[in-house]
């Protein structure tokens, strides 16, 4: 097996204790509650959105704004647009700045 593929299809080596398995059974009703109980730490957060998440794709409709599309493997998408830092003051080694 190549080594891409086995990253992709190796189980993580940690495992959720069983009344938390239940918990994210259903993740859609239930995820904000767990996410604010503090029963998962930091790693298994990032493990957890990392099944949820089937991409995330960004898009520039103009210069000041990004708008970020997370696509869930459920087929929804939520969009977001973010202001992107623009000009000399954020990004002072763009061509053509002077500090």
């Amino acid at each position: 097996m190549a080594p891409s593929q086995a990253a992709v299809t190796t189980p993580s080596s940690r495992t959720f204790d069983p009344a938390l398995r239940v918990q994210i059974q259903d993740p859609g009703t239930r995820l904000p509650a767990l996410w604010r109980s503090g029963r998962l730490d930091p790693e298994q957060q990032k493990e957890l959105l990392l099944s949820l998440i089937r991409r995330v794709v960004l898009a520039r409709p103009a210069p000041e704004t990004v708008e970020v599309s997370i696509v869930w493997v459920s087929g929804a998408v939520t969009r977001r647009p973010v202001q992107a830092p623009v000009g000399c003051r954020m990004s002072p080694r763009l061509a053509g700045c002077t500090t």
